[in-house]
């Protein structure tokens, strides 16, 4: 049974939230985005308003077998880009992508926009198959 907890979970030293050695708990959501028989492939992952992304990341566990390159986006709409530009799923197992300074900004709070938005796209038409788990680690702010 999972224990719900409204507003940030707090640690440190000082039961005060201003204190200099509170931290914050961190939070895990994923999406998997499954091969169809169209271009793109889309998942939103919600995330708490004002949250700041600590990192996004796509594990490929089947590989994708669209003839040209399977790239992976992350933004608040479908093909958005505000948190990660492109990542060619076909060669990159699991993605580290370098990130912008807006990008960087972006993840910081994310605002009253809650949605991450993921895809894969494949230029070349649709995929026979190719399974990534895309996780969200977030902290959730006051």
């Amino acid at each position: 049974m999972a224990t719900y907890f409204e507003g940030a979970v707090k640690q440190g030293t000082n039961p005060s939230e201003y204190g200099n050695d509170v931290g914050y708990a961190t939070f895990v959501r994923t999406a998997t985005l499954q091969a169809a028989t169209v271009s793109n492939v889309d998942a939103t992952i919600p995330v708490p308003r004002g949250a700041q992304i600590l990192s996004i990341t796509a594990d490929t566990s089947v590989a994708w077998t669209a003839t040209g390159a399977v790239t992976f986006t992350a933004g608040i709409t479908a093909g958005g880009t505000e948190y990660i530009t492109s990542v060619d799923l076909k060669t990159v197992v699991r993605s580290a992508p370098t990130l912008t300074a807006a990008q960087v900004g972006a993840m910081a709070n994310v605002g009253t926009n809650t949605n991450v938005v993921v895809r894969a796209n494949s230029a070349s038409g649709a995929n026979a198959t190719g399974t990534t788990l895309v996780t969200v680690l977030y902290a959730a702010k006051l």
